[in-house]
């Protein structure tokens, strides 16, 4: 699989995961969202059923009952209604203003049955300032009750606006500065048709029957059958029997309807949730990416040096063979016989070397196939002087100068491999100095250096004299028995120790070293 593929299916897979977690959000805004709304039902419930004892009438405290409530459930379309013990309705709520003068009388001006189109339009511009204006009131008194004409609205921020509701000149008119007016309210019950679903709402409030509910109210109000209710968390309908008015009991129904999918995705703590999800998932998601991303370039490091690895390894075993196979058959066919022990000599040298191969192979899958070596603590000093010992006799053959200067160093380690390391150091600091060169092995510090004369090792060739099979000779010549291997095998020791390594060429020849810290 491609890399783009595979990184793209982990962020379709993360994406989905995020897309898994919306319903967990979603859940617990709801039962958040639910449970506040049903709270504000509850808390106003109890507020609004005490006794009211005052100078106004059944009717006016009935209504402001209502209206207070209504108030308190803005946000929410609300509709309620207050029966009698005979069943008879004698207040519900909805559209008002409600005018309270100084001479302590209670005026309520309906507007329900003159809010047409227009006018629900008008007043949905004017909905969410509408208590902060300065207003004026004309009516008429139609019946015994106040009928509104024309209400005018006036802000410091904005133009005069004037509402008509009925034609005609008004009678009597009243002014929210008034001296004469306490205060001066405006309840808006049904205006809002945007962020609710009214039709739900209507249909809703017109199942009740206002006729069964003065018959209910009538049973719920006998002597042995009081108060009562029930709540959902979309919507709140509940009945009361036990509201005291002016000494007397009487029925409430109120009604209120929720969004409530608007109101838990536009709720705060969906909005956390979905924030807290995408900086979590994004975080996951970059994470998972780059560990992915790395895997993924890591196993394409590893497939392709196991290919060069086996072409190097083929490469390597193609010459004795075919020197093996092309002087056996000299034997074979007899063809000079009196160079039959040259040819046979030559056969077990190349077996030899192919010997050499296959043990250093071998030695070296082991060494990639291990995550951890046992350590023991160790003199450092001793393991390269004991290195030195092996070499005697080729650095005679040579006729090389070795000077070796060292101290205590003690560290831990495995002995056998880091003695194959300091072996492979001094073996190619042999092969590589010319003969009467000089060598210079120091153990210092926490450092062990082996220098040698002799040539700089190429630039280019710095950052691959640590890759398996590679030799500076590009013809890959053989008259020096060498592997390739030896600082490959020196890189993962160091590795598996945890030790610093490298190089650097000098004046007049290269030093290779390790520090032991």
């Amino acid at each position: 699989m491609k890399k783009k593929t595979l990184l793209t299916l982990v962020a379709l897979a993360v994406f989905a995961a995020f897309l898994a977690m919306l319903p967990v959000a979603y859940s617990g805004a709801a039962e958040i969202m639910g449970n506040n709304f049903l709270t504000n039902v509850n808390m106003l419930f109890t507020e609004h059923l005490r006794d009211v004892n005052n100078n106004y009438s059944a009717k006016t405290n009935a209504l402001n009952i209502l209206l207070e409530r209504q108030a308190e459930m803005r946000g929410y379309p609300y509709f309620g209604l207050i029966f009698d013990k005979e069943g008879n309705l004698i207040a519900r709520s909805g559209n008002y203003i409600k005018i309270l003068e100084e001479d302590g009388n209670l005026k309520f001006f309906s507007l329900d049955e003159y809010i047409n189109d227009n006018i629900r339009n008008q007043l949905n511009a004017l909905k969410e300032t509408i208590h902060s204006y300065d207003f004026k009131l004309e009516y008429n008194i139609e019946n015994g009750e106040p009928v509104p004409v024309k209400i005018t609205f006036h802000s410091p921020t904005s133009d005069e606006t004037t509402i008509t509701f009925k034609s005609g000149e008004a009678q009597f008119s009243i002014h929210s500065a008034d001296t004469t007016v306490t205060f001066a309210f405006i309840y808006l019950s049904d205006i809002d048709t945007q962020h609710y679903n009214h039709k739900v709402y209507t249909k809703l409030k017109n199942k009740f029957s206002i006729d069964e509910l003065g018959k209910e109210a009538a049973e719920q109000l006998s002597d042995d059958n009081h108060g009562g209710g029930g709540t959902t968390t979309s919507a709140f309908a509940d009945f009361r029997g036990d509201i005291i008015i002016n000494g007397e009991e009487y029925y409430l129904f109120d009604f209120a309807e929720r969004n409530e999918v608007l109101d838990n995705v536009t709720s705060q703590n969906f909005v956390y949730y979905i924030i807290e999800g995408i900086f979590c998932f994004s975080l996951l998601g970059a994470i998972i990416l780059i560990i992915v991303n790395k895997m993924y370039n890591k196993n394409e490091i590893m497939k392709k040096s196991r290919l060069a690895f086996i072409s190097a390894a083929a490469h390597e075993l193609k010459t004795p063979i075919a020197i093996i196979s092309n002087q056996c058959e000299l034997v074979l066919e007899n063809i000079a016989p009196e160079k039959n022990t040259e040819y046979i000599r030559s056969v077990y040298d190349e077996a030899l070397r192919m010997n050499r191969l296959v043990s250093t192979l071998l030695q070296y899958n082991k060494l990639n196939s291990i995550e951890s070596v046992t350590k023991e603590y160790a003199c450092i000093d001793n393991i390269v002087k004991a290195e030195l010992t092996k070499y005697e006799p080729m650095i005679k053959e040579k006729n090389l100068c070795v000077l070796f200067d060292s101290e205590v160093l003690t560290a831990k380690c495995n002995v056998e491999l880091i003695s194959l390391a300091v072996d492979n150091y001094i073996s190619n600091a042999i092969k590589h100095t010319p003969s009467g060169g000089i060598i210079k092995v120091t153990v210092k510090n926490t450092k062990v250096s082996v220098y040698n004369q002799g040539s700089h090792i190429d630039q280019n060739d710095a950052v691959h004299i640590w890759e398996d099979f590679y030799k500076e000779d590009k013809s890959r010549q053989r008259n020096n028995n060498s592997t390739g291997m030896g600082l490959a095998i020196c890189k993962r020791i160091f590795e598996l120790h945890g030790f610093r390594y490298g190089f650097k060429n000098c004046d007049d020849g290269v030093l290779f070293e390790f520090d032991v810290k």
